[in-house]
């Protein structure tokens, strides 16, 4: 019989999320063609300092509202991460702020990954067709550029 995480290690994999992230849902909407995937921090899980850079930093609470990044497409279907960020309070430096994720950009709308892929797409296409191609508006795609 199937293992009921080997759903979410298939993502996990293919998404490169490391520890303590790990992938605790997801959720397919065939009518809109998106696959929502969500991820979440292990309990009792420490990070660095986005400020100092001190590690085994304790979280300290978590932002109101989830954080969504769009990703490379998983086969036919617009992909959509999802994920709490939690906030850490560094004892070196006495600051309270946001986790850095590895798979994006702090601010960013945009996986890394999908990043890339933009600009390999906009090194070979103009702007305006990749924006068609992806479904996305031009002006996010230029943010990405710049």
């Amino acid at each position: 019989m199937k293992d009921f995480h080997e759903d979410y290690n298939v993502f996990e994999i293919a998404l490169e999320i490391p520890e303590p992230w790990y992938v605790f849902h997801h959720e397919l909407t065939k009518d809109e063609k998106t696959l929502h995937i969500y991820i979440e921090y292990r309990k009792g899980a420490e990070f660095s300092c986005p400020n100092c850079g001190t590690s085994g930093c304790k979280v300290h609470d978590i932002q109101d509202q989830d954080r969504t990044w769009r990703h490379l497409d998983f086969w036919q279907y617009q992909t959509i991460l999802h994920a709490r960020m939690p906030r850490v309070k560094c004892e070196s430096c006495g600051k309270i702020r946001t986790v850095i994720i590895d798979w994006a950009r702090p601010g960013a709308g945009f996986s890394m990954l999908f990043e890339h892929h933009l600009l390999s797409l906009m090194g070979e296409m103009p702007v305006a067709a990749v924006a068609r191609k992806i479904g996305e508006h031009d002006t996010r795609l230029w943010r990405v550029f710049k």
